[in-house]
């Protein structure tokens, strides 16, 4: 089962890349981590899928869909 969030970016992260902006906001994750979801299509910017490198808008709306923990 996923867990979806969704965020909106502000003036401070306007222009911030994609992936980054998105291990900024979780830091126990790594930024590899979010380029697969990116990958994968769980990631949306403005209900739009976008690659890593895109870079974001003050208003724009990310929606992450994090994937359960598996237990290894």
């Amino acid at each position: 089962m996923e867990q979806f969030q969704e965020f909106e970016v502000g003036i401070e992260e306007g222009k911030e890349r994609l992936d980054k902006y998105l291990a900024s906001l979780y830091p126990a994750q790594s930024r590899s981590f979010f380029q697969k979801l990116i990958t994968e299509q769980r990631v949306s910017v403005n209900d739009v899928p976008r690659k890593a490198n895109y870079r974001l808008n003050p208003g724009d709306t990310v929606t992450v869909a994090i994937p359960e923990a598996q237990e290894v």
